[in-house]
C-alpha cells in the first residue's frame, strides 16, 4: 500500500502541469509574489542546502523527479521563515493587484500595469478577490488644465472684487453713518426747497395782483412799463418754481439710492 502511494504521488508531481517546477530555482524565487532568492546571504543558503538533504535522503529511492520537488519545498519554507514576514505580504499583495481599464474604442485591459491605449482613462484597482481597491485617475489634458486655470483666475477675481466690494461699502457707511442720519438730512434738504417754493409763490400772488390793479387804471406810458414788468417777474417766478419742484423730485429719487446703497452696504458687512 504504500509503495502504491509513493508511485501515485511520482506521476503527479511528475506532470506536465507543474512544469514550472523545472525552471532554475533563482528563476523561480524571483518571480512575481516571490522573495528573490539571489538577496539571501551565505548563512540563509547553507540552512536551504541542509533542509533540502534532510528531504532528499528520504525521498531519492521512492520517487527521483521527487528530489526536485523537495528542494522546491525545503527552500520555499526556509525562505519564509528567514525572511520578515512584510517582504512575503507585500510582494504577494503587489502581485494579486490587478490594473483594470478601458481604452477610448471601449475595449477592457486586465493585468499587472495599465495598458497603453488606457493612457487618458481611469485605471481601476482590483485585489484578488475582485474588490475594487482604488482608481488611478489619468493626467488632465490641455483643455482641461486651461479650463482649470480659467476656473482659478474667475475665483481670484472674485475674490479681489469682493475686497473691494467691501472697502466700498464700509466707505459708504463711513460717509452716511447711519439710515436714520440719511432720512433727517433728506427731509431737512426737501424742507428747505419746500420753503423756497412756498415763498416764490407768495411772491408771485403780490405780483399778479399788482397786475390786476395796474389793468384797471389808465393805460399810460408809466402803467404799460410797469405792467410789462410786473409780468416778467410773474414768468421769472414760474421758472424759479418749476426750477425747484424739479430739484425736489431729483432730491427725493436721489436719497432713494443713496438709502438703498446704505441699506445693501451694511447688509453686506454686518450680516453676511
Amino acid at each position: 500500500m504504500v509503495s502504491l502511494t509513493w508511485r501515485q504521488t511520482c506521476r503527479y508531481f511528475e506532470a506536465d502541469k507543474l512544469e514550472w517546477l523545472n525552471r532554475p530555482i533563482v528563476q523561480r524565487m524571483a518571480s512575481p509574489g516571490v522573495y528573490n532568492y539571489e538577496k539571501l546571504d551565505t548563512g540563509i543558503r547553507g540552512m536551504l542546502l541542509k533542509s533540502n538533504n534532510l528531504i532528499l535522503n528520504s525521498m531519492a529511492e521512492k520517487c527521483p523527479r521527487m528530489v526536485r520537488l523537495g528542494m522546491v519545498i525545503a527552500l520555499t519554507f526556509s525562505v519564509y521563515w528567514a525572511v520578515p514576514k512584510e517582504v512575503f505580504t507585500l510582494e504577494s499583495a503587489h502581485a494579486a493587484e490587478i490594473k483594470k481599464c478601458q481604452d477610448a474604442d471601449g475595449n477592457w485591459h486586465y493585468g499587472n500595469f495599465a495598458a497603453l491605449s488606457c493612457a487618458n482613462a481611469n485605471v481601476d484597482e482590483i485585489d484578488a478577490t475582485g474588490t475594487k481597491t482604488g482608481v488611478d485617475k489619468p493626467p488632465p489634458s490641455a483643455e482641461e488644465i486651461a479650463k482649470q486655470e480659467e476656473v482659478q483666475a474667475a475665483v481670484l477675481k472674485a475674490k479681489e472684487d469682493k475686497k473691494k466690494q467691501r472697502n466700498q461699502d464700509l466707505e459708504v457707511i463711513r460717509i452716511y453713518g447711519t439710515e436714520q442720519t440719511i432720512i433727517s438730512t433728506r427731509d431737512r434738504k426737501l424742507a428747505a426747497i419746500d420753503k423756497n417754493i412756498e415763498v416764490t409763490r407768495q411772491i408771485k400772488s403780490g405780483t399778479l395782483k399788482d397786475i390786476e390793479k395796474l389793468n384797471k387804471l389808465k393805460k399810460t406810458k408809466k402803467t404799460l412799463k410797469l405792467l410789462k414788468e410786473r409780468e416778467e417777474a410773474v414768468k421769472s417766478y414760474n421758472r424759479v418754481i418749476r426750477h425747484n419742484l424739479t430739484a425736489r423730485e431729483e432730491l427725493s429719487e436721489k436719497y432713494i439710492s443713496i438709502l438703498s446703497e446704505f441699506r445693501e452696504a451694511y447688509g453686506r458687512v454686518y450680516t453676511q
